[in-house]
Parts: structure tokens; C-alpha cells; sequence
């Protein structure tokens, strides 16, 4: 339990309330712990590495979000994926496929700008 004195008052009552303030401390407490995971960060460091290395996103250097989950680029399209952990549990890649469970996290796609077309120019 997150141990700010200041904030123990309120996380004692914390029964009272809304289920999901209980859901938002169990994640932050998570979150702090992930953030000091070794493994965590190298797999953040390695998805920063390689993304800037891939021609499609063009020397792009990403900073690590506490909240996203590298999961490697997609083999069919190339683009990095990542699981939004907040949403669910980061899903497995088998055989080159994520397999979406009921629990699993959403997942984002880090789409490179050439890829987007803006509004034309008249």
C-alpha cells in the first residue's frame, strides 16, 4: 500500500469509495514497482535502440512510458506494438501473433508520420 502519511487517511476510507480509486492505487503501486524492474527498463532501452535503427521511423528516439509495454515489432507490417498496461496484461506473441485474451492489455501500433496523410493542401 502506498505509504505517504498524508495519504493514509484517505486510503484508510478508501472502502467507501468509488471501486475504481481501490483499482487506481493497486495500479500505482504496481507502476512503482515496474518502473524499478530491471528488465523493464532494458526491454525499453533495447524497443528505443531498434526503433531508431528501423528505416521506417526515421532515426526516432522514443523516451520510456511508464504505462507501455514494448512488444516488438509486428512481423506482418514492421511497426512496434505496445501493450497499454493500465487496460490488462501484456499479451503473448506466439508464432509471430498476439494472442488477445479477455484480460489482455489494448494494444498500440507506433505508426511512423510518413504513413499518415494529413489534410491535402488545396
Amino acid at each position: 500500500m502506498l505509504s505517504d502519511p498524508q495519504l493514509s487517511p484517505l486510503i484508510a476510507g478508501s472502502s467507501d469509495c468509488d471501486p475504481s480509486v481501490n483499482q487506481r492505487i493497486e495500479w500505482a503501486e504496481a507502476e512503482t514497482r515496474r518502473i524499478a524492474d530491471a528488465d523493464f527498463l532494458q526491454r525499453w532501452d533495447a524497443a528505443t535502440f531498434a526503433i531508431a535503427q528501423t528505416p521506417i521511423y526515421g532515426g526516432l528516439l522514443l523516451d520510456s512510458h511508464a504505462d507501455l509495454a514494448p512488444l516488438g515489432p509486428d512481423p506482418l507490417t514492421g511497426l512496434w506494438e505496445f501493450a497499454h498496461l493500465p487496460s490488462g496484461s501484456p499479451p503473448a506473441r506466439i508464432e509471430g501473433r498476439l494472442e488477445m485474451q479477455e484480460s489482455s492489455a489494448v494494444v498500440l501500433a507506433l505508426i511512423p508520420a510518413a504513413l499518415i496523410s494529413g489534410p491535402s493542401e488545396r
